[in-house]
């Protein structure tokens, strides 16, 4: 797997926590998921090549924040 291919991974995994976050009633586990997610896009923007889009992670950030 290329480089590119795996943070695409990354982020894909990444947007996976943050679904089931949005879906969970469980504080714990939102918490957990999130910081789950955290850590991916962490590796997402380690791997790659050119900088990630900060917007976009901003925007992940407001919509799991409410």
């Amino acid at each position: 797997m290329t480089s590119e291919g795996r943070v695409d991974t990354y982020l894909v995994v990444a947007a996976k926590c943050i679904e089931l976050a949005q879906v969970t009633d469980d504080t714990r586990n939102k918490l957990s998921l999130l910081d789950m997610a955290h850590a991916w896009l962490v590796l997402a923007e380690q791997g790659s090549p050119r900088p990630l889009d900060r917007m976009a992670h901003a925007q992940i950030h407001i919509d799991t924040a409410s």
